[in-house]
């Protein structure tokens, strides 16, 4: 099923760019959320995450 796959790869992208603590303080900053929020959210991501 491509569509999950997909789904799959980006996230893990995600993951990757959103545990450089440069990212996680632009996207605080633009999301106007603070940098606990980001690596909270970070945090499931991996957990979800089944590689």
């Amino acid at each position: 099923y491509k569509g999950r796959t997909t789904a799959m790869r980006l996230k893990s992208e995600v993951a990757q760019l959103l545990a450089d603590d440069i990212s996680q303080r632009k996207i605080a900053a633009q999301l106007n959320i603070s940098l606990s929020s980001v690596q909270r959210i970070v945090k499931q991501l991996k957990q979800d995450d089944p590689l």
